[in-house]
């Protein structure tokens, strides 16, 4: 009977190691190619202002942030919500049923991506004034409507490869798709000067769905046939439904940052404005890669599984904890090295917001637990759930509190606001989780992630209270016991040494 026991217990290690090393395996494989996509962007902002200049590279943020806002708003949130959908019938298994959802949802992106192209054509004149202050920019906006079809085409092909999990395929859709943008569209810049950045955007665009296409054809299924009114409506309804939720968060989102630029320039200056969005880019940039992971890794798995509760429960808990030790290491990097990521990715006339991108890196721990719950609500499919918690409540809330801390402290206010928020949200949403849908976070990780937070807390408290040579000193030491710890961690988990000596020794 004890053999049994040991057997079985030995067989549960084995199959919880494995299902560790796979949420390892796909946070490397889809952080790596976003480690890329970042690259490749961060050498195009650089290529860019060589060949057209800051004025040249305004106009491309302006354009670019301007059919970015008309994709997110004619898109309905369809993409993320047939991820959901079409992940429970891959789970299921039946390729046939897959296959017809998979023909309505293309019909659909197809109908997004028209409606996104007269929406820009139609605002064209509007668009230009509103945004540049004159009309010169409206033919600009014409051309670049041909950038929102082929942007809705390649996010219809990457939520389909999202949606099989095959990761392999998406990262290397997204590697491929980011070089190829790269090469096509920066000749057009450097030949044609700032006239040639409306097109730039098209051809890039056009590059990136053209990869994501390519791979997304590797994914062999059934001829869906016949597809009549009836069943149209009937696939299309979840879509279209759980996608409007998301689209009103992605407004609330979008209001929420509008209205809180407008009362920082109204209460401050257009300074305060720059400096906060410079330390928000850097800091909330840092964990871009493990946001993508979640939302191209774990959304799909955790949405195929939502009504089974021990295989949820079990894949939370495991992201949860692989996710800590991930970003701990990135938060105490920001919090050390501030200054030098300031003048690498900015310039000296940046450093003033050293203290206010070290406070923000404390919320770090908090955000990536709030977006795990977060897409927990979004896999359960409990729209008004995610639509009032996580997008309006959340949000309302931190927009709250920053101007409260603005109006009384300023730009340090904002951000020890924005840490408090993120904690708030993580209780709220950590509430929801374990007594609505019944998910039991471990005390082991409860564990882990106090003593990861106390760490960051300390190298923090460092900084405050210690003169510069020690405070170098103890840093490093902080820093470097830090990543140990979070590296032995995850070796205890997933035997990450044996596993790189395997490889090696191959």
């Amino acid at each position: 009977m004890m053999a049994q026991e040991g057997l079985l217990d030995q067989e549960n290690a084995l199959r919880q190691e494995h299902s560790y090393r796979k949420v390892m395996k796909n946070s490397l494989i889809v952080g790596g190619a976003q480690f890329v996509q970042l690259l490749v962007s961060l050498i195009r902002t650089k290529v860019l202002v060589l060949f057209v200049g800051p004025v040249g590279m305004g106009i491309y943020s302006l354009l670019n942030s301007g059919i970015v806002t008309i994709h997110q708003f004619t898109s309905l949130g369809i993409f993320q919500s047939a991820v959901r959908e079409l992940s429970g019938l891959f789970t299921a298994g039946d390729n046939v049923v897959y296959a017809k959802t998979r023909k309505v949802f293309i019909l659909l992106s197809i109908g997004a991506s028209v409606l996104a192209a007269l929406v820009c054509i139609i605002l064209a004149h509007f668009l230009s004034r509103w945004i540049f202050d004159n009309e010169l920019y409206t033919s600009s906006f014409y051309v670049v409507s041909l950038a929102l079809i082929f942007m809705a085409f390649q996010y219809a092909k990457s939520s389909l490869i999202q949606a099989r999990q095959e990761l392999r395929l998406l990262a290397k859709a997204t590697i491929f798709g980011s070089l190829l943008n790269l090469m096509v569209s920066l000749p057009i810049v450097y030949f044609f000067g700032i006239k040639g950045i409306a097109p730039s955007i098209v051809v890039g665009s056009l590059s990136l769905f053209l990869a994501y296409h390519y791979f997304e054809r590797k994914i062999v299924l059934p001829k869906p046939g016949f597809i009549s009114h009836t069943e149209f409506y009937t696939v299309a309804k979840p879509i279209l439904q759980l996608g409007f939720f998301l689209m009103v968060s992605n407004l609330a989102l979008a209001l929420f940052n509008f209205l809180l630029n407008a009362f920082l320039t109204r209460a401050g200056s257009l300074q305060d404005v720059g400096y906060y969005q410079a330390a928000w880019s850097v800091c909330f940039q840092s964990i871009f890669i493990a946001n993508a992971t979640l939302t191209s890794d774990y959304f799909p798995r955790i949405a195929a599984i939502h009504n089974k509760k021990e295989e949820l429960n079990s894949a939370v808990n495991q992201q949860l904890e692989m996710m800590l030790y991930i970003v701990a290491p990135i938060a105490a990097a920001l919090i050390v090295f501030a200054p030098w990521i300031i003048r690498i990715l900015l310039s000296e006339e940046f450093l003033i917001v050293v203290p206010m991108l070290q406070v923000m890196a404390l919320s770090l721990l908090f955000r990536v637990v709030w977006i795990v719950f977060g897409l927990l609500i979004l896999a359960k499919g409990n729209k008004w759930d995610y639509c009032i918690y996580d997008a309006l409540l959340g949000n309302g809330i931190v927009f709250i509190l920053n101007m409260i801390a603005y109006h009384f402290w300023g730009l340090s206010g904002l951000a020890y606001s924005i840490c408090i928020g993120a904690l708030i949200m993580l209780i709220l949403l950590g509430m929801v989780s374990v007594f609505k849908f019944k998910i039991h976070i471990q005390k082991q990780i409860i564990r882990q992630y106090c003593i990861l937070v106390g760490v960051l807390l300390l190298i923090f408290m460092v900084f405050q209270f210690t003169n510069a040579w020690m405070c170098g000193l103890i840093e490093v030491l902080l820093f470097g016991t830090l990543c140990v710890y979070s590296f032995v961690r995850m070796n205890q988990k997933i035997h990450l040494v044996a596993l790189i000596k395997s490889k090696l020794l191959k």
